[in-house]
């Protein structure tokens, strides 16, 4: 009997150490500034930065992404799982002659993947998105 129990509850031990991590994104979304625009990286990431810290979002230039903008904002805190949003502010590139705001959605804890939504829309970057439209700054 003894082991049984021990069976049980070394079983239950892995299942609540094994962790899922599932990411997914939203479609990527292409920033092209105005021809005159005299906007470098810098000044785009602080105004993402800015925006996007009002709707919650911690931003930072990480410097091993080629010191560009990364937001990260808490979505829920469980004990056994937690949600997350990234949004990366890519510079232009030879592939990618424009910036790019890349959103994905973290889940890491106990809920299997296939239980988890595999679709993401991020609100906060097409509202943005939006905003520099209608302040003329850029198309998106």
């Amino acid at each position: 009997m003894e082991t049984k129990l021990y069976r049980i509850f070394f079983s239950l031990m892995i299942v609540m150490l094994t962790a899922c991590t599932n990411a997914t994104s939203d479609k990527p979304l292409r920033i092209t500034l105005k021809e005159d625009s005299k906007l470098k990286y810098e000044d785009v990431a602080k105004l993402a930065s800015k925006y996007l810290s009002k709707s919650g979002y911690k931003c930072e230039i990480v410097p091993y992404y080629n010191h560009e903008l990364e937001c990260k904002k808490i979505l829920n805190k469980w004990p056994l799982h937690n949600r997350y949003a990234k949004i990366k502010l890519q510079r232009p590139n030879k592939i990618h002659p424009y910036y790019r705001l890349i959103a994905t959605r973290w889940d890491e804890g106990i809920i299997p993947n296939e239980l988890l939504a595999d679709s993401y829309v991020n609100d906060d970057i097409h509202k943005f998105c939006l905003m520099i439209k209608r302040e003329k700054i850029a198309n998106c």
